[in-house]
Parts: structure tokens; sequence; C-alpha cells
């Protein structure tokens, strides 16, 4: 087939994504607001809430999801933080590249951007949340720029384990045979059989399924060598029924490696944070506060 000229299989599908977006952004907190980014790879967008008076916090959401799929996690932070949760560029969310084929190719180039955003937003240092594809991001971030990141926050984070042959081949099923029961199959099979989870982000994922094709850098787990240069605190959450990472026993082995990381494994698929939101938050809030300004 040709080259691809944007992420979007039609315009159709990318105005219903934008509509089902707009929907999940009613769960995020009235005064919420939109920030969008000039970069050298397109706009990037980014959703903004609490008071500015209070200190930065970073949410880098995961693949296939959306800055929007934080909601379930606010609601410790909005009084204590100004959050930014941002959009990545290449995937179908209100980022959009200049060139389809133009994207950040490996983890130096995605922590160069995501410096460039922070000193857009005015971010000089703050903890960074990271869920799957965007742990995988904000480790990157905190290796590059170790001074832009207070602390790391990661949810079922890709760059542990390797992305095995059985995961790529799940998550491109949908686009080799795009019929309704295939997406559906590969939906319970990322979002696991959480009720919630699927209820609340069900449509969303299987319009992404339906109608676009990301062009994102493939998750590469770190050397011993880098991992051994984290000094900055780490909190790290994960599931056990989790089939994107893989084996939490096998993740924890390689998570350890990291010098400064407290580890909680829980009986989770992959998106705990909104799964066990109620017990990830709690946990979030003690780990925040224990880690205040980490650099000074």
């Amino acid at each position: 087939s040709e080259p691809k000229t944007s992420i979007y299989i039609s315009e159709v599908d990318k105005q219903e994504l934008m509509k089902i977006y707009d929907q999940k952004v009613t769960y995020w907190p009235k005064s919420t607001k939109d920030i969008y980014i000039p970069t050298k790879y397109g706009i990037v967008h980014v959703l903004t809430c609490g008071s500015e008076e209070n200190p930065p916090l970073m949410m880098i959401h995961a693949a296939s999801m959306g800055a929007h799929s934080w909601a379930e996690n606010l609601e410790p932070l909005t009084n204590h933080y100004r959050i930014y949760s941002i959009d990545n560029i290449g995937e179908g969310n209100k980022s959009e590249l200049y060139e389809a084929l133009v994207y950040p190719q490996n983890g130096k180039e995605i922590a160069e951007l995501y410096s460039v955003i922070a000193d857009s937003l005015d971010i000089g240092s703050s903890p960074v949340f990271g869920a799957s594809n965007g742990g995988f991001i904000a480790l990157n971030y905190a290796y590059y720029y170790p001074k832009h990141v207070e602390s790391l926050l990661l949810f079922g984070p890709m760059g542990l384990t390797q992305l095995t042959n059985s995961s790529v081949f799940m998550l491109g099923l949908a686009t080799m045979y795009p019929f309704q029961f295939i997406r559906n199959y590969v939906a319970k099979w990322a979002l696991g059989n959480d009720e919630y989870c699927n209820r609340k982000y069900g449509d969303w994922f299987n319009c992404i399924m339906k109608g676009t094709i990301p062009s994102v850098a493939k998750p590469v787990p770190m050397t011993s060598k880098q991992k051994l240069a984290f000094d900055l605190p780490i909190l790290l959450f994960l599931g056990t029924k989790d089939k994107i990472v893989g084996n939490a026993e096998f993740a924890r082995e390689a998570a350890e490696e990291y010098p400064n990381i407290q580890i909680e494994i829980i009986e989770s698929g992959h998106l705990i944070s909104t799964e066990h939101h109620e017990y990830v938050n709690e946990k979030v809030k003690v780990f925040l506060e224990e880690n205040k300004n980490y650099h000074n």
C-alpha cells in the first residue's frame, strides 16, 4: 500500500474519536483547560487543571488511551498540583503530527520532545506519571533529563519487559482484520475483564482500533547500566493479570535494578490506575508527600 498520509483511516473516524474524547473530558473538573504546543513534530495537546499557584505534575497516558484517561486519579492531586496531562503525539487524540511518518523514533528523541513540552509549560521539575507506553516515555524522559523529574509513578509500564510477539500480534490484529468481533476480542484482551474499565473506555478503545494506525516508537527495555543511573524515587504498580506487560514477577525482577524503587503487585489487568484507582490513589498520595521536592 502507499505510505500513509494520516494516522487516521478517514476523516469520519477522526471526528468520531474527537467526539468521544470530548465526552471523556466531562469527567474532568469544569475548570480544565486545553493547551496547544507547537513542536518540530506537530502540535501537542495538553489538558490542564488545578491552581496555577500549585507545583506542576506531568501525566503521560497509556498507548491507545489519551490525556483524558487519568480522570480516576485526579481527586487526590488537584488541590495540591497543577496537572498537565499530555496527549502522546502520533496516536489518536488531540495532538497532531505535521507529517504522519515523521515522529520521535527512539527514547532519546522522545525525551527531547517532552523536555520541549515541559519548557513550553514552564515546568522546571515535577513528579511524572506514566501508564503503559507512557511509562516507557516517562522513564526515558527521566533518564535523559533527570533534573526535570522529581519522582516517577509507573503503572504497568512498557520498557520493563520486551514487547512479546504475541502482544505485537494481538495489538495489530484489529488493523489486519477490521471486523467488530475481532476488535471486541482484542479489547477484552487488552483492557482485561474489569467491568468498569470496559464500560468507561470500551467505546474509545474500539474507535482507536477501528480508525487509527499510530506512528510511535516501539518501547525498548533499558539496560542494567541505564537503570543504575537512576537515583530518583520510583513507585511502580504491576498487575497479575496484565497481558501486555506479562508475568508480574518477571517484571518485578527487571524493575528491582532501579536503586530507589517501591513495587506494588496487585490483582489487576493493564489499566491499573483505573481498575484500582481508590487503592492506587492512596498509595500515590503517601508517595508524593514522602518524596516532595526531591531535588531540593
